[in-house]
């Protein structure tokens, strides 16, 4: 089973070129795409470690009911996502050649085009102007690849919210 809730799109999002946090991120992942390329797993894995949001995050983000009824979990599955995560993503990068990143914030695309671990995530927001990221990992003649979704800028760093609107 896969931990990271890989999804193939199709279509390229909708980009805000004003938001600095765009290229941050695509910065973040075509790292990791060197890293894999590289055979630095320990590298790629100490990256995703450092996405884990916080019990104090999950709060400011989700709210204090939230937080008490699906931290837990997110907690158990982080645990998975740790152990297995860094592995799928090395192999998927080197199985497919991805070489380009795409990235969007979700707040900012089409509400008819955002829906299910994204949407609950969205609407689950202590606050509305939070704002939730996704990227495609793509070869660049390829428009479709797999997305990762929910990542969110907390303080200086990324955390990842991976399926986390199931437990929201």
């Amino acid at each position: 089973m896969n931990t990271l809730a890989l999804f193939a799109l199709l279509a390229s999002p909708v980009q805000d070129k004003e938001d600095p946090n765009l290229e941050a991120l695509r910065s973040a992942w075509t790292t990791i795409i060197e890293q894999a390329n590289a055979d630095k797993i320990d590298d790629v894995k100490k990256t995703i470690a450092g996405w884990k949001i916080s019990k104090e995050e999950f709060t400011t983000l989700f709210g204090e009911e939230k937080a008490k009824s699906a931290y837990a979990t997110y907690e158990t599955f982080w645990k998975d996502v740790e152990q297995e995560a860094a592995a799928d993503i090395v192999k998927r990068i080197k199985e497919k050649k991805y070489d380009t990143v795409d990235v969007w914030c979700v707040n900012s695309a089409d509400p008819k085009s955002v829906s299910g671990n994204e949407k609950t995530v969205i609407d689950s927001l202590a606050s509305k102007e939070t704002k939730v990221y996704s990227i495609r990992l793509r070869t660049a003649s390829d428009k479709s690849g797999f997305t990762l979704v929910c990542f969110f800028k907390v303080g200086a760093g990324w955390r990842a919210g991976f399926k986390v609107g199931r437990y929201l």
